[in-house]
């Protein structure tokens, strides 16, 4: 009975350890079955910059613009010293082409060189007097306006022309001054998907006297 007992228990050790070792190999072969399908993974290759350079660029060329959305380039029309001057060239080039807002063409500094105003016109026709028996000739009293009073001597588009105006009027005891001036210059701003042409063939029918011309902005 004794024996029986012992060859039982033995039976089941022995059955423990088999068992212990299939699952483990199952496991193992579970654990090592990969997650991806080896027949569709794409095979991966390294590019020279020149060769990817070439394939974005071949990419953008077959990007297609959505059926319904138009590619437009916008540009702005003159170059006008007064808004009034381009509210006349709106007014007719929106016959032809929609949304065309007067905007700020350009804006420069200049550096206008002046003999100052003390506020006196009677003072300042002295100015213009004491100033050409200096030998000061190129010279401008400006009769009206904000700076009425003020004798122009000159205006530059560069500091150092001024400044060098300014050395020059010293040499001859004139005590000149330098402002500071922006010059706006105002003009339309008009969206097209026609291109340049369009807008120059309108405005080879007017009459308005464009002081620049078309230049193309960002829309």
């Amino acid at each position: 009975m004794k024996q029986l007992f012992l060859l039982l228990l033995f039976i089941n050790v022995v059955y423990f350890f088999w068992g212990m070792t299939v699952n483990e190999a199952q496991e193992s072969q579970v654990r090592q079955e990969p997650l991806y399908d080896q027949k569709e993974l794409e095979v991966l290759e390294l590019l020279s910059k020149d060769e990817s350079t070439q394939k974005l660029s071949e990419q953008k060329s077959m990007e297609v613009v959505p059926e319904g959305m138009e590619q437009y380039t916008c540009y702005v029309v003159g170059g006008f010293g007064s808004k009034n001057s381009a509210s006349q060239l709106k007014d007719n080039i929106k016959k032809i082409f929609l949304h065309v807002p007067v905007v700020i063409s350009r804006l420069e500094q200049e550096y206008w060189v002046v003999y100052p105003s003390t506020g006196d016109w009677n003072h300042s026709l002295e100015n213009v007097k004491m100033l050409k028996i200096k030998g000061v000739t190129d010279l401008w009293l400006v009769p009206k306006g904000q700076d009425k009073g003020v004798v122009s001597l000159g205006l530059f588009k560069t500091l150092s022309r001024a400044e060098s105006k300014l050395e020059e009027l010293k040499k001859k005891t004139v005590n000149a001054a330098i402002l500071n001036r922006e010059k706006v210059s105002y003009g339309v701003k008009v969206e097209t998907n026609d291109g340049v042409e369009a807008i120059q063939s309108f405005l080879d029918t007017q009459v308005i006297s464009l002081e620049n011309s078309i230049r193309k902005i960002a829309c």
